[in-house]
């Protein structure tokens, strides 16, 4: 049986697109929550309010916060 990656504490892989954040994939959504430093329903919120472009998730983190 493989091990699952996220069981020793490693950080999730990085996602193949860097501007634009998907909460639908689990391991892309865990990568943007750490990298925002943020809860995954926080990075819920902030796609619903702002678009998946990482810039604008930026800017909505950066007025809502």
């Amino acid at each position: 049986m493989a091990a699952d990656p996220m069981d020793a504490g490693q950080q999730p892989p990085v996602p193949r697109d860097l501007k634009r954040v998907s909460v639908d994939d689990p391991l892309s959504a865990q990568y943007w929550a750490d990298r925002f430093e943020i809860s995954q329903d926080r990075l819920k919120q902030a796609v619903d309010a702002a678009g998946a472009d990482v810039d604008a998730i930026v800017r909505w983190l950066d007025n809502n916060r």
